[in-house]
């Protein structure tokens, strides 16, 4: 609907054009018309002082033939003019009819813009609400995880405690396996002695303490056996529960965490980036309609201006008019010298008139210009 407001004020300004072009030739015709007006003065002017008494009464005669002609060829002047004048009557009543339809058809398409442009701005509502309601759901998300954040920490000190405790237990794998060895060598270092004291022993009276010894070395070797045996275990137990903490199947960790919160923050930054664009959308196209809105004022305006000047640019065609049918009634009746003077004036009179309504015709011709380059 802008648009075809745009269209029906260039069409009204070309209207107003044309009827500006009609008036400078009809201007231009009133001057050619006094200019011919000039010419016949001045020729009376010549004929009246140059000849003596006795050719004027001779050429009396001649005079009044030639006068009575130039009446008759100025009298249907004057009803071509009243023709004409008549034409630009009805083609100015026209142009009134044509330019009160077009301003209530102007009127019309004003209010039918504002309520079109008011139905436009639901959708835009719309799409505000949904991105609103997007950013909305993220900053509940967001909220959310800042409240998880106590139990990331809790999950955080939770792995610390079982690595440091994975950590214990390998040391103390690693010192039940060192005194393990320890043992083994002692064990190993206690049968090559009894081995050795059995190839020594002897019998006789030296029976009894070799059974005694036999017995202390057994009971030792049993005692260090059944360490052996619980190390091996206790070394067996922690092993399996390091393979336990090991194969445990742990949560999300805290890399996986902050890519999700980075992936949140840039889908809110996504969001935010459309709503920004759709409200600066939505703003110059309100900037759009006011100026829009401006310029319909002014065009209008505008408009008026230009019809007044063209009522007060008729009013001037009609004091023409009156002022060359005077001109006209004095040419009949100046056969006298006397009143020659004062023709001249009024003529001069008119001539500066006309050249005041060229230069408004000029300005209003400037001004039609600037206003479709402003458009």
């Amino acid at each position: 609907m802008e648009q075809m407001n745009e269209q029906e004020l260039k069409a009204r300004i070309d209207d107003l054009e044309m009827q500006l072009n009609n008036k400078d030739v009809e201007i231009v015709s009133y001057l050619d018309k006094i200019e011919g007006l000039e010419e016949r003065i001045m020729k009376l002017e010549m004929l009246v002082p140059d000849q003596d008494l006795e050719v004027l009464e001779d050429s009396e005669l001649d005079s009044k033939t030639r006068l009575s002609q130039r009446f008759k060829e100025q009298e249907e002047e004057i009803r071509d003019l009243k023709n004409r004048m008549g034409y630009l009557r009805k083609e100015k009543i026209q142009l009134q009819k044509r330019l009160e339809t077009l301003a209530k058809q102007d009127g019309n398409n004003r209010e039918s813009t504002v309520i079109r442009i008011e139905e436009k701005k639901p959708p835009l509502d719309a799409l505000v609400k949904d991105l609103q309601a997007r950013i909305n759901k993220q900053k509940i998300i967001i909220k959310n995880l800042k409240e998880d954040k106590p139990n990331l920490a809790k999950y955080e000190d939770n792995l610390r405690h079982k690595q440091e405790r994975i950590a214990e237990l390998k040391q103390k794998v690693s010192e039940k396996e060192a005194s393990l060895n320890e043992k083994e060598e002692k064990l190993e270092q206690l049968k090559g002695q009894l081995s050795k004291s059995q190839k020594k022993k002897h019998f006789g009276s030296k029976k009894k303490p070799s059974d005694t010894n036999g017995a202390l070395f057994s009971g030792l070797t049993g005692e260090l056996q059944e360490k052996l045996n619980r190390s091996k275990i206790e070394i067996r137990n922690l092993q399996e529960k390091l393979r336990e903490y090991k194969g445990q199947k742990l949560p999300e960790n805290e890399e996986k965490l902050k890519e999700q919160l980075d992936n949140q923050n840039e889908l809110i930054n996504e969001l935010q980036s459309k709503l920004d664009e759709e409200r600066e959308i939505l703003e110059n196209k309100i900037q759009k309609f006011e100026t829009m809105k401006e310029r319909e004022k002014e065009y209008h305006s505008r408009c008026e201006d230009l019809e007044s000047k063209l009522e007060v640019k008729d009013q001037q065609i009609v004091e023409l008019e009156k002022e060359i049918a005077d001109l006209k009634t004095e040419i009949k009746e100046t056969s006298e010298v006397e009143e020659d003077s004062y023709t001249e004036i009024r003529i001069n009179e008119l001539k500066d008139l006309i050249e005041e309504l060229k230069k408004q015709t000029t300005q209003q011709r400037i001004e039609i210009k600037q206003l479709r380059n402003k458009k």
